[in-house]
């Protein structure tokens, strides 16, 4: 069973269409990863998470939120932006500052890690299997971006002690 959840009930609404033209089954929750009381604790095999706790002030809180609902033994596997980013030097300067390496840019936050170090550290309730810098180049976004963007993250897969 694949469940997927989103604040956004517009991403609710995508995901279930994309699983519907492929006949693939879906449970949708439209919630806040912070706090999803729909799902019991130690109940989930796995949870993929790309491309969003970059976006969130305090990761901590949505980590403590997967750690309850993962069974234990359970896989995480998460991306983080780090200062590699071709956004980084460009959102650092207009973006308006709100720690270290977190920035206000428009109604968007966006927080980028320096090192695997400070990834690990985040990820202290968990085993860290593995921590891995990856770059990769992305072309421009109509109405969006008007030029490629080089997205580097580290990804971090790690697992729910038994």
């Amino acid at each position: 069973e694949i469940t997927s959840i989103d604040a956004s009930k517009e991403a609710c609404a995508l995901t279930k269409k994309l699983f519907q033209k492929h006949n693939l089954g879906l449970s949708l929750i439209n919630s806040e990863l912070q706090n999803i009381p729909t799902i019991r604790s130690n109940s989930i095999d796995a949870i993929i998470c790309v491309t969003v706790l970059t976006h969130i002030l305090d990761p901590e809180i949505v980590l403590r939120e997967f750690y309850r609902i993962l069974k234990p033994g359970g896989i995480l596997i998460a991306d983080l932006a780090n200062t590699k980013d071709s956004t980084y030097p460009i959102i650092s300067k207009s973006g308006i500052p709100l720690g270290k390496n977190v920035f206000l840019e428009g109604d968007t936050n966006v927080k980028y890690f320096e090192d695997s170090e400070d990834v690990k550290a985040l990820f202290h309730k968990f085993k860290v299997l593995s921590t891995q810098d990856i770059t990769f180049e992305e072309p421009p976004l109509p109405g969006s971006r008007q030029s490629n963007h080089i997205h580097s993250s580290f990804v971090i897969t790690a697992q729910k002690q038994k």
